[in-house]
Parts: structure tokens; sequence; C-alpha cells
């Protein structure tokens, strides 16, 4: 069966260096960063038909070229992965029924940094008009499914509901409270979630937070702090030892052992036909899912002639080269095993569509 592929984004030192430590453990490997792409990648080779890859933010917060969502952004780009989880450390919110180390998972993210500042009776309210966003269901459920037999050998316990993000460093009781009376639903929350899933889901990659207590957000030390980032990475490696990763999102979708275009899309010639027609890429990228093979597309004028060609998944994007009698041909490539990348300009309509398999 062909592998998956899982990028593994962490923040702090502790959830590189707790990660890393455990990876290398369970495959006996050396794990050195490859610094070819924008973002150093940690190739940590395949465990249980999991091929797993860890990178880190260069800055806390979602925001920044260094924060979540750009490291996010651009390690899928370079890994193209069937999966990617944010994995480290946060706070919680129920100190009552919570402990350190404890698991939080996120069933829902709320972005509480975009809002609006009004002035009511002489003081200042804020609305929040950030979203609230779900994120991978295939995850979900296998993160629920895997906590079963992960009790069984660890005392730990997952809890998923919840998750806020705030690019703030929260350590005040009063803003605690606030939070706690505003979001009574709430079981945790960090600096990077929001961010990661906007990258992800942008990327078209099932996503999920996993991180552990290591603080409730007043009066915070770095004592637990290795304790919630290793119950967190280990959480994850259960995961993949379970196969709760071991399959991709549109096999599981598909229900069968073969890699298929994801359920609702049609991989043959005129369903692409369909998919690509009226888009405009504007020299962005355009992805087509379910082929294995060239795709050469022609536009109905006849005018410019597309080519997405396979190459060697570490290529750079091609160049324009003119071709004869006068055409202009752009060159992508794969970029995973079922989807393929390049540059175009903007494609309003496919005349004629051709598929090598």
């Amino acid at each position: 069966m062909e592998s998956t592929r899982v990028l593994v984004v962490t923040v702090a030192d502790v959830e590189r260096d707790v990660m890393l430590d455990l990876l290398e453990e369970r495959t006996g490997r050396h794990i050195r960063a490859d610094y070819a792409g924008a973002v150093p990648v940690f190739a940590a080779g395949a465990i249980n038909e999991v091929e797993l890859f860890v990178v880190q933010a260069g800055s806390q917060g979602s925001g920044g070229g260094a924060g979540a969502l750009a490291v996010t952004a651009s390690a899928v780009r370079q890994i193209a992965p069937d999966y990617a989880l944010i994995v480290g450390i946060c706070y919680g919110l129920r100190p009552e029924t919570q402990r350190f180390g404890d698991i939080l998972v996120s069933e829902r993210i709320r972005d509480l940094d975009h809002g609006k500042l009004v002035e009511l009776d002489g003081r200042i309210e804020e609305h929040l008009r950030g979203e609230t966003v779900m994120p991978s269901t295939l995850l979900l459920n296998a993160a629920r499914a895997a906590a079963r037999t992960w009790t069984r050998k660890s005392d730990a316990p997952v809890r998923v509901g919840l998750m806020l993000a705030w690019n703030k460093l929260v350590d005040a009781p009063p803003v605690v409270a606030e939070l706690r009376r505003r979001h009574p639903d709430a079981i945790g929350g960090d600096m990077e979630g929001i961010g990661f899933h906007a990258a992800a889901r942008l990327g078209g990659v099932e996503c999920l937070l996993i991180k552990g207590i290591c603080d409730f957000a007043a009066g915070k030390t770095d004592e637990a702090q290795p304790l919630a980032a290793r119950n967190a990475a280990e959480f994850v490696l259960h995961l993949v030892e379970d196969g709760a990763l071991s399959s991709s999102a549109a096999q599981r979708r598909g229900g069968s052992g073969q890699r298929s275009a994801p359920q609702g899309e049609d991989d043959s010639a005129e369903g692409i036909r369909q998919s690509v027609t009226g888009s405009e890429v504007g020299g962005g990228v355009i992805q087509i899912s379910g082929v294995r093979g060239s795709v050469h597309i022609r536009r109905g004028a006849g005018d410019e002639y597309t080519a997405l060609s396979p190459a060697a998944p570490s290529a750079e994007y091609g160049t324009s080269e003119p071709t004869p009698p006068d055409p202009t041909a752009l060159y992508g490539q794969f970029v995973t095993r079922s989807r393929i990348s390049g540059q175009v300009d903007q494609i309003h309509d496919v005349g004629e569509l051709d598929i090598d398999r």
C-alpha cells in the first residue's frame, strides 16, 4: 500500500525536540534537517506506512513571515502532505477538571484576533468578528477512536472541544476569567491554531490541532512544558502506530486501499475539463486531483497551450518557453502522487483535454 505523508508543525523548541527525540527512538535514525526548501524539514522516515515530516515555525503566533501561517503554507507546498497536525503545548481553561499534561484536540478553533472595538457608556467593548472553524472530521473521528486504546497505556486523558486562538501570550487571571465568561464551552487555547488551520485549508490538506496543557494562562512557568509536549507527541505517534493515519483521505472516503479522486470529484477527462473551465488563477497554481499522468490543456481559441507533465517532486516550477510555431508552453510538475501543479495564466474555456495514464 502506498504510504501517506504527515506534516507535523511545531513552534517552541521543546515541541520540536520532544517530537524528534520520540521519532528517533521509534525509528533508530538520527534525523537531520533538510535545508533545500524555504522551510527546513526534518524527514523522519516511515512508521506503519506513514512518512512523517517535522517543521518548526520560527516565531510564536500565526502572523509574520516566520509564524505558523506562513511556515505551514510553505511546508504544505514543499511536502504535499496528506495530513497536517500542529503539535505541542497550550493553556487549559478548566483547572477544576484539567491537569498539566492533559491532551487537547480541536473540535473547533475560534479566532479571537479579528474584532471591532466600540465605545459604549464610556467604556470600550470588543465585538468578535473572527470565524470559528472546524478542522478535519476524518482526523477528529480518528483521534476520538484512537483515544480508547490510548487510555490503556497512558493516564493522560484526551479532551476534545473548542480551542481559542489568540496572538497574545496570556498570563493574567482577570483575562482568563473573561475568556471563560465569554467562551464557556472552550477547553483551552494557543497562539497558532487559526493560522495553521488557514494555511492547511488553503492547501487542501486535512488538519488537526493536538496539544498538551502546560499551564492555565496565569502564573506561567516552563516546568510542565516537557510533560505537555511529550504527551501530545506520544498521542500523535499512537495515532500513527494504531493505523489512524495509514490511509489517505481519498482512500478513506472511497472505502478502498487504492488512491482515488476525493468523493464528489470526477477524474474522467470530462470531469477534469469541467473542473478547470471557468478557473481564473492569474499566474498562480492550478491543481487537478486524481490524475496520474500528463495533462494537456489547450485553450478554446488555440492561442496558448499549457502542458503539465511529470517532473521530479523536488523540482522548482518550470519557466515559460516558446514552442513552435508561436504558442507559449508552461511546464508544471507533480507535487504529490495524485496532484499536478503548474504555473498558468488564466483558463476560461477548455476546448481540448488529453490524459495519459
